[in-house]
């Protein structure tokens, strides 16, 4: 069976990239050859040196990369893209244009594998661009209309008008999960092709893409937007990957849902990032984890 390269970005949590990766390897070893790790330019020193534990024991597997910027969730002006230093600071970017493989999985360095989601995927994939959780319904207003759901997004396809009387029409005044896009005119992509729906995508934390198909049509040799890009729309930001998927889409590709909910537990993403107080329980959580589960102490 051929193997598949991983990619991930480590900006903090050194003890939970330690245990993303030791219970990746301990469910889907056999299927992995090459662990691509960008190492983001905000680490503070004490957050690399946390890090020392999985170079040295993963070295035979892993590629270190060091990018020049840190964009974190902040939307990369597009314009910026064609500078290698720009582009390759994008999430997953390095190892999308480095990889050997035909298939490539993109992961968040907050994961816990209780499963062989690998195999999992690569069995039920089949001709999709991407497998894994689609759908960012909480932040759509045709979720909230009842018009699509979790893994539906290929039935909903409303043309710009439809599209735009959906947002006019949704309640701003509950939480604030849906961007009023309509207020911006959408952009250029979207007006000429309204679905996908701006905020749909295949959710990064875990996702497994065929990079044989994508990377000629995703930057730098296509028109695609990169994956791990967050893009503009006016003074709205879509999601890491949501341009890329719809433009995939576009293209004529399509992506596979795929419950990963069933193989690993994920955290609390950049929230993480802003509560100094949910960041270090989440640490100390991954510490116990890895101590308990992997006799890992460091």
């Amino acid at each position: 069976m051929a193997k598949i390269d991983v990619a991930i970005n480590v900006l903090g949590k050194p003890y939970q990239t330690t245990l993303t990766l030791v219970s990746l390897l301990r469910h889907s070893w056999k299927h992995i050859d090459r662990i691509y790790l960008a190492e983001e330019a905000a680490n503070s020193p004490g957050q690399s040196e946390g890090l020392s534990y999985v170079k040295e024991k993963l070295r035979a597997k892993l590629t270190v990369f060091n990018p020049r910027y840190c964009h974190w969730i902040r939307s990369v002006d597009p314009e910026k893209l064609a500078d290698d230093d720009v582009r390759l600071a994008v999430r997953y970017q390095y190892a999308w244009e480095h990889s050997d493989k035909d298939r490539l999985l993109v992961i968040h360095n907050d994961c816990h594998f209780r499963g062989d989601v690998v195999g999992a995927m690569l069995e039920a994939m089949g001709d999709a661009v991407a497998i894994g959780d689609v759908g960012a319904c909480m932040g759509c207003p045709a979720h909230y209309a009842g018009k699509c759901g979790k893994g539906r997004h290929l039935d909903y396809r409303p043309g710009l008008e439809e599209l735009t009387a959906l947002y006019a029409a949704h309640d701003y005044s509950g939480p604030h999960h849906v961007s009023p896009m309509h207020e911006s005119l959408f952009n250029e992509k979207f007006r000429s092709h309204p679905w996908p729906l701006p905020p749909c995508r295949v959710n990064e934390w875990c996702a497994l893409v065929d990079l044989k198909a994508a990377r000629p049509l995703t930057m730098p040799l296509g028109s695609g937007s990169p994956l791990g890009a967050i893009t503009a729309m006016g003074e709205y930001a879509l999601d890491t990957g949501a341009e890329w998927f719809h433009d995939m889409h576009v293209l004529g590709l399509r992506a596979a849902h795929f419950p990963v909910e069933e193989y690993l537990l994920h955290g609390c993403g950049h929230h993480s990032m802003l509560d100094p107080g949910v960041y270090r329980a989440n640490e100390e959580k991954a510490r116990t984890l890895l101590r308990r589960e992997y006799n890992i102490d460091f």
